[in-house]
């Protein structure tokens, strides 16, 4: 539903800004087909228990916020449907460990210096995979990650 973006459009009155928000997600749970980067199916159908569809509701949620914009479907197969060129926030909740890679990847070469990454998930137990995936992109582009205690990572493109 956008709980946290929709924090952030009302804290910096998105509105005012020169800036895009741009959410890219399913808005209807982990697709089941979803390369797993090693975790089962049965965590991914435990997991969508907990998702029913939510688009209206979060295209509801954003209407006031004319300039973020839903982007719904499967990741990675959406992330070339909107033309970025510039991004200096990017957060990634997506509760399984492929899409996420794979958004941080497309990303990470469009990063300004200075820009936010936050991994949601990072450091939960049942979000082992995630963490592993995360870790490995932020050795290969030399990116420390900051474990957080609320469970969150975050790094800091320099």
């Amino acid at each position: 539903t956008g709980i946290l973006s929709l924090a952030i459009c009302h804290y910096l009155d998105f509105n005012t800004l020169d800036k895009r928000f741009y959410l890219f997600d399913t808005f209807s749970g982990i697709p089941e087909d979803q390369p797993s980067y090693g975790e089962s199916q049965e965590n991914i159908r435990q997991k969508n228990r907990y998702y029913a569809d939510c688009y209206e509701l979060a295209a509801r949620n954003f209407a006031p916020w004319p300039k973020a914009q839903l982007v719904r479907g499967k990741v990675p197969d959406t992330l070339n449907a909107v033309a970025i060129d510039k991004v200096c926030y990017l957060s990634l909740d997506m509760n399984v460990a492929e899409p996420e890679l794979a958004a941080l990847a497309h990303f990470w070469p469009r990063l300004v210096q200075g820009a936010i990454v936050l991994i949601d998930d990072y450091g939960w137990q049942t979000c082992e995979q995630q963490k592993a995936a995360i870790d490995t992109f932020a050795a290969g582009v030399n990116a420390p990650v900051l474990f957080l205690p609320t469970g969150q990572g975050i790094i800091v493109k320099q």
